[in-house]
């Protein structure tokens, strides 16, 4: 996925980076951070080529079981838009709304985008 610059006071919207270091600090284990926001960046592309490769073979279904699949991980790591926008996805699935599926496939994309700019940055600092 290709990075989407984000000004400054957006940070915080896209991804909650405080509050997932404050449950890894209440939890411990705060220097889980990196590891944790490395792996969801390893694996967000990963699921979102599989959900790509399953509407192309009309799998609502299999589209489903990745969207829920990234959006525990999305909701995880505190990126709750995009554990907003792969629930949309997830429910049009569950209805077989195929078109709302594809809208909802572009918000993922374009979502998860702005949430890799914004981890990228944070593992850097």
């Amino acid at each position: 996925m290709h990075a989407v610059p984000l000004p400054e006071p957006e940070l915080d919207e896209v991804v909650n980076l405080q509050g997932l270091r404050e449950m890894l600090r209440e939890g411990g284990i705060e220097e889980a951070f990196s590891g944790m926001v490395e792996l969801f960046l390893d694996d967000g592309p990963k699921r979102i080529v599989a959900i790509d490769e399953a509407l192309a073979r009309s799998d609502l279904h299999a589209v489903m079981i990745e969207a829920h699949t990234l959006k525990s991980a999305a909701a995880t790591v505190r990126a709750d838009q995009l554990a907003a926008v792969l629930q949309k996805l997830e429910d049009a699935c569950n209805r077989d709304e195929r078109g709302i599926v594809d809208l909802s496939v572009a918000d993922l994309k374009n979502e998860y985008c702005r949430v890799e700019a914004v981890m990228k940055v944070a593992i850097v600092a």
